[in-house]
């Protein structure tokens, strides 16, 4: 795993720094996708998330699809969150994001089957939108009020 690099900091150290003590304290699931040159090519980790949709500009069509009890003030809804996706830039890998999720979609549906649940969601940053727009995500946009969020929410509804 030592040899495994992103661009992005924070997923190089997820890896090598958290990953098997977040396996170890059943906080999530981390997945590696190893190549034929027994190199770490990419990896992902899932885990589950209740999300309050108070802060979200969701709108109630959205809302009914994530069936949210309209009794519950927070508005919480139940979902698998992609909780770190990172692929290994260290060696010359020819993985695209397109076979990553696909992997992430295969775990989710088994999940799914198991346990329930409608949402898919990720986190990211800005110039990252239009990668996962691309795979059928969709942004959460924030209420006006909220202040602006280092991330943005994305989410999708699994099939």
């Amino acid at each position: 795993m030592q040899t495994f690099s992103s661009r992005d900091t924070d997923i190089q150290l997820f890896l090598h720094n958290r990953a098997i003590q977040f396996e170890r304290e059943d906080k999530c699931r981390t997945y590696l996708l190893v190549g034929e040159d027994g190199n770490i090519h990419a990896y992902f980790s899932i885990s589950t998330k209740e999300l309050a949709l108070t802060k979200f500009a969701v709108s109630s069509t959205q809302r009914k699809r994530m069936k949210i009890n309209p009794q519950d003030e927070e508005q919480r809804v139940r979902c698998f969150l992609i909780g770190q996706l990172g692929k290994n830039f260290a060696i010359e890998t020819p993985i695209t994001l397109k076979e990553i999720l696909d992997e992430v979609d295969a775990i989710i549906i088994q999940a799914q089957t198991l346990v329930g649940n409608r949402l898919l969601i990720l986190e990211c940053n800005a110039h990252l939108i239009q990668h996962y727009e691309a795979w059928n995500f969709k942004r959460l946009p924030v209420q006006p009020e909220e202040a602006s969020p280092t991330l943005e929410t994305m989410y999708k509804f699994i099939n």
